[in-house]
């Protein structure tokens, strides 16, 4: 089977932006024994027709029991996102603009610190996303 880009993703669902996230597009040298993660805008989208879509392409929803753990907030059980996944790729899939802001701001920095400790970079993401810090005043 034929695996489609991030980009023929997008077209597909119609989605309004995306950007590449993830550890294999923010470290220097990339990760590449990882998944490969995309974060798409679809705010002018029905729920009801995205999960479809992404079912027709063979993208299953992950839980809320994400790798990040059960407390976490980086995960779907946020409400601000779902992450759907198929073989290696992981689609970060979001109708909220703020959100999706944060999201690609974070990725941003992540990748401007060139921060290459998995940790650190969960540590960015919830203290851009959900203001949550490791050390609070």
């Amino acid at each position: 089977m034929i695996e489609l880009s991030a980009a023929e993703i997008a077209r597909i669902l119609g989605v309004d932006k995306w950007h590449l996230t993830g550890s294999s597009y923010v470290c220097n040298p990339p990760v590449l024994d990882t998944d490969y993660d995309v974060v798409m805008l679809a705010k002018n989208k029905k729920g009801r027709a995205l999960r479809k879509a992404m079912d027709n392409l063979g993208f299953c929803m992950e839980g809320s029991s994400s790798k990040y753990g059960p407390g976490s907030k980086y995960s779907p059980s946020s409400g601000k996102f779902n992450s759907w996944r198929k073989g290696r790729m992981n689609i970060i899939l979001t109708q909220d603009k703020s959100f999706y802001q944060a999201f690609v701001g974070a990725t941003l920095v992540a990748k401007r610190l060139n921060l290459l400790s998995k940790e650190d970079r969960i540590t960015l993401f919830e203290a851009i996303l959900y203001g949550e810090y490791p050390c609070k005043p």
